[in-house]
């Protein structure tokens, strides 16, 4: 269920997998908690803190894997990510969810960002249900992140493939979209043959 390096667009190159959380019982080094105090993270509309509808995956149960490219002129990184897991995606309430949050400003540790978020339309494929979402990200000094999110929910579990511009911060600047799309629908299919 894996996507391979030829899944990816021609100059990505291929990450280690992993799951979003270590279980409890895999021996090896401590991983550092380096996660923010949810009390030191400001979020306003404070509606909005909650999690992406999209996004709700069991971490412990959810694979994550991609590949990064770097652009030879710009020096830009690309990272596009896959994450299938199991997950209660409402995917049907994502429209409402953008009608709410399409603008979220998150303060944390004296800095803050701000995601303006627009949909964006998906690429047929054999999900039960998908959506996409366009993010745009401006941090405290002006540095611009522009992400293409596309979710889909195939039987009990969730699709969820990222596209991600660390540099321009523009969506249509994004390049590799069209293979980005093909990823995901590929990873769609594979999930639909195993569910």
């Amino acid at each position: 269920m894996l996507i391979t390096q030829q899944d990816l667009p021609p100059g990505y190159v291929l990450f280690d997998s992993a799951l979003l959380e270590r279980p409890d019982d895999v021996e090896g080094a401590e991983i550092p908690d380096v996660e923010v105090p949810m009390e030191d993270i400001a979020v306003s509309p404070p509606e909005c803190g909650a999690m992406s509808p999209g996004e709700q995956t069991h971490p412990a149960t959810s694979l994550l894997t991609g590949g990064w490219a770097v652009d030879a002129d710009t020096g830009n990184m690309y990272v596009l990510s896959i994450v299938v897991g199991e997950g209660s995606a409402n995917v049907g309430a994502i429209p409402q969810h953008l009608e709410q949050c399409s603008t979220v400003a998150v303060s944390a540790l004296g800095v803050t960002s701000t995601a303006r978020t627009s949909a964006y339309e998906p690429p047929p494929s054999s999900a039960d249900e998908s959506a996409g979402l366009a993010v745009t990200t401006t941090d405290g000094d002006g540095n611009r992140t522009a992400t293409v999110m596309l979710i889909a929910r195939v039987g009990e579990l969730n699709v969820v493939a990222s596209l991600t511009d660390t540099e321009s911060g523009e969506v249509d600047q994004l390049s590799d979209l069209g293979e980005f799309e093909q990823t995901f629908v590929t990873q769609v299919h594979r999930v639909k043959e195993l569910a």
